[in-house]
């Protein structure tokens, strides 16, 4: 790559990902049910590093932690954009964002199951004396 193909491609790169992280905490900032999850992202980590629990436990957890927080921002953003276009009540745009907020809430329920999952059978083990 020539010397300002690289400067163009890092610049490009650069923007997408300031972009990116600008969403992210904007998301942050403006939305409640984002802060709340990053919340219990950090206590479940506390939890895991307190329990000790193995590197191969910390892949569901990261994957659903992951899972969350992305269905939280697509529903923050399709609401915004129905917010955006819907002036007045509309029961699609209703049913829309009920939809994309349910979304949220499935993959929410499957990580307290993959949580629960991952820490009762360590917190047996610990009980057991089987550290």
């Amino acid at each position: 790559m020539a010397g300002s193909s690289k400067r163009i491609f890092k610049k490009y790169w650069f923007k997408k990902f300031f972009y990116a992280f600008k969403g992210f905490f904007s998301s942050v900032r403006e939305e409640k049910s984002m802060v709340v999850h990053i919340i219990l992202i950090i206590m479940t980590t506390a939890i895991g590093i307190g329990l000790k629990i193995s590197i191969q436990a910390w892949i569901p957890l990261i994957l659903v932690f992951g899972g969350v927080v992305s269905t939280e921002l697509v529903n923050t953003a399709l609401e915004n954009v129905i917010d955006m276009v819907s002036f007045e009540y509309n029961i699609n745009a209703q049913k829309a964002k009920d939809i994309a907020a349910a979304a949220t809430l499935v993959v929410s329920i499957i990580s307290v199951i993959v949580a629960l999952l991952t820490f009762v059978p360590r917190i047996m083990e610990i009980a057991n004396g089987n550290y």
